[in-house]
């Protein structure tokens, strides 16, 4: 009986990590398109639908360590899907940061999409093949995969720092839109912000099959 509930419960943290891959994409592709609709429905809709997905896995876990009292790599497997589900709901609330500035940016200035459609890609791509990996990383009990993605986690934040540069000089030499590029920013934060969870979902996946606790002795294990 407990075998077939983390079964379920594995299907289900996997079903929701599509859902989040989805509306990380998709918020990016809509910026890039100028598809306003498509942005407020992840605002309107999606988000509600990563809520409700979080706090029913929440419940299982907890039913399942209450009823069972599961140990050794059974108990790892609850703690590690209890943390995933935290960090995919805080990645959807930085795609809804995105979407929601996305959508400013369309009615304002839809030339600094084009202009800054580069440097907002290449973060992005590398997001979200960090997310979507540790995803596979976590389905194919991957822990080397896992530790690989860990270490691009840096090129993330050299990315962002680079294009933070242009936008400081932008906001120097033309400060009468500085909320675009507040906004502008706010993007290229909340992608940096989701390398960062799917860091730490890796980190939980080398838990998971390792039994070994590698956050802040990355050093060590890498």
């Amino acid at each position: 009986m407990l075998e077939e509930k983390l079964s379920k419960l594995r299907e289900e943290i996997i079903d929701y990590s599509q859902l989040i891959t989805t509306m990380f994409n998709d918020a990016v592709k809509f910026i890039f398109s100028y598809d306003e609709a498509g942005l407020l429905d992840i605002i309107k809709n999606k988000e509600c639908k990563a809520n409700e997905f979080e706090v029913d896995i929440e419940e299982k876990c907890v039913y399942i360590i209450a009823q069972y009292e599961p140990r050794a790599v059974d108990l790892r497997f609850i703690l590690c899907v209890l943390k995933m589900n935290n960090d995919f709901e805080r990645i959807a609330d930085h795609v809804v940061n995105i979407s929601q500035s996305g959508v400013f940016l369309i009615k304002n200035d839809k030339d600094i999409i084009s202009l800054y459609k580069t440097d907002i890609e290449q973060m992005f791509n590398l997001s979200y093949r960090m997310l979507t990996e540790s995803i596979s990383a976590f389905k194919e009990q991957n822990s080397q995969l896992a530790k690989s993605l860990c270490e691009l986690d840096q090129e993330v934040d050299n990315f962002k720092a680079q294009v933070y540069k242009k936008i400081i000089q932008e906001i120097k030499t033309n400060p009468k839109n500085i909320e675009v590029y507040l906004h502008l920013e706010r993007i290229i934060n909340n992608i940096e912000r989701i390398a960062d969870l799917t860091t730490n979902i890796c980190e939980d996946i080398i838990f998971l099959y390792e039994a070994k606790i590698i956050k802040h002795h990355k050093e060590e294990y890498l």
